[in-house]
């Protein structure tokens, strides 16, 4: 399949299914995304951008406009739950890497960004190269294929035909369940509260530096600033047995995230406290068993749908940013896409599975569970060669 006559259907329009939409088109690909929801929009929360995710979008020319609405941190520090204390320090780099255009672009270690800013920058993206590309209100329910097309069915009654379908439609996603049949995601003992703080809300000069993640006991909280240092966005985790609730963004009372973190340093009840009401909320930490393969015939997964992870190495958005990349440059440089699928799942599937369970140990020891040797020795990822992937140049 030549790149100047294919097109590719994308379910879901997230950070996953845009960032691919917008790696193909660079490819000379024609795209058709298909959004369930009736508008285009992310919940307000913050997303860390990796060096991996970085060395991405700088290829897709779009470093300087994500640097333009992101924040990059001073440095960040690991600190104690309960007195804040901090134990180690992390400082950003920033390096010179050459892009695809052959100039130089200054790629950050880390940037982070509000994921609605990001979501808006990459829809006008798609739509500068075809405003037709975005479909709203089209949930997955189907497909059929043959040897030369792919066939979407729609719950509005529409349907789509391409070359090929690639599902980026989440871990609750319909296209997941078509090709490998129906298999709920598992609550994996952590239950999450995020809010949006407004800086000059807080006690001046309590919320140093840029980033921090405190580490105590069965709980951790994580915080970093967004929009020119404007906002502070944060996460907290504690471990539970169960979680009963529908939905992975439940509004959450400001009182109950206090009673849950009360016994946390004065950074962070200073944060939590202060947290608008309506920018309080909730979710139990859902996963899957990393899947084999994530490919029937033409049709194949990308991001949460394939490898859903929880938080904890940064990286659920890295991953399906690298998927992204892999993806585009191995359907345009192979003849005909089971070669070309087959090329993604060899440089995917096994480095997925390898980041979806580093993320789980790291959850046990970032909480507490278990101990920095013991998570060490019963994995085998190394964080910083996690992040330091790059997507655009890796043999594939």
């Amino acid at each position: 399949m030549r790149a100047t006559n294919g097109h590719v259907l994308i379910v879901g329009a997230g950070i996953g299914g845009l960032t691919l939409a917008i790696a193909l088109q660079r490819e000379g690909f024609r795209v058709s995304i298909f959004e369930r929801a009736d508008e285009l929009a992310e919940v307000g929360a913050g997303l860390t951008l990796a060096k991996n995710a970085n060395l991405a979008y700088a290829h897709l020319g779009l470093n300087e406009a994500i640097t333009s609405i992101a924040h990059v941190p001073n440095y960040g520090a690991i600190k104690d739950y309960k007195t804040g204390e901090e134990l180690r320090r992390t400082e950003p780099i920033r390096e010179p890497v050459n892009n695809t255009a052959g100039t130089k672009d200054q790629i950050f270690s880390v940037r982070q960004v509000h994921r609605a800013d990001m979501h808006n920058l990459l829809v006008n993206e798609v739509r500068r190269v075809d405003r037709h590309a975005i479909h709203l209100s089209h949930t997955f329910t189907s497909l059929e294929q043959d040897s030369a097309t792919v066939t979407a069915h729609f719950g509005n009654g529409a349907s789509s035909t391409g070359d090929l379908l690639v599902g980026c439609d989440g871990i609750l996603s319909n296209v997941r369940q078509t090709l490998f049949g129906k298999d709920e995601p598992e609550f994996l003992n952590f239950v999450a509260w995020r809010g949006l703080v407004p800086t000059k809300s807080l006690t001046e000069g309590l919320v140093h530096p840029d980033t921090g993640m405190f580490q105590g006991n069965h709980k951790s909280f994580v915080r970093y600033k967004l929009r020119q240092g404007t906002l502070v966005n944060y996460v907290a985790f504690a471990r539970r047995e169960e979680w009963t609730e529908d939905g992975w963004t439940v509004h959450a009372p400001v009182d109950e995230v206090m009673a849950e973190f009360a016994d946390a340093t004065e950074e962070i009840t200073n944060i939590i406290e202060n947290t608008p009401p309506e920018k309080c909320f909730k979710w139990g930490l859902l996963g899957r068993e990393p899947l084999p393969e994530w490919t029937v015939g033409r049709a194949t997964l990308l991001g949460d749908a394939a490898h859903p992870m929880l938080p904890f190495l940064g990286q659920g958005a890295g991953m399906a940013i690298e998927d992204a990349i892999i993806l585009s440059r191995v359907l345009a440089s192979s003849d005909g896409p089971v070669e070309g699928y087959k090329r993604y799942e060899a440089a995917r599937v096994e480095r997925a599975k390898m980041v979806t369970l580093g993320s789980r140990h790291a959850a046990l020891r970032i909480n507490g569970v278990i101990d920095e040797k013991t998570a060490v020795a019963a994995t085998y990822y190394d964080e910083a060669e996690v992040s330091a992937y790059d997507p655009v140049n890796v043999e594939v």
